[in-house]
């Protein structure tokens, strides 16, 4: 759930970035914490299900 509004709120910044370019760096910031919570955790599930 909280990813699902980390994702909705990057989208969010996105648009509002090109009216107000300052928005930028936080959505370039929340996009990096996004990535990096996938690559940590999406990376276990997928060596799980490889095993079975």
């Amino acid at each position: 759930m909280e990813l699902e509004r980390a994702y909705i709120a990057e989208r969010k910044l996105r648009v509002l970035a090109k009216e107000h370019p300052a928005l930028r760096k936080e959505r370039l910031a929340l996009h990096d914490l996004i990535e990096k919570y996938e690559a940590e955790n999406w990376s276990i599930e997928a060596q799980i299900s490889s095993k079975s």
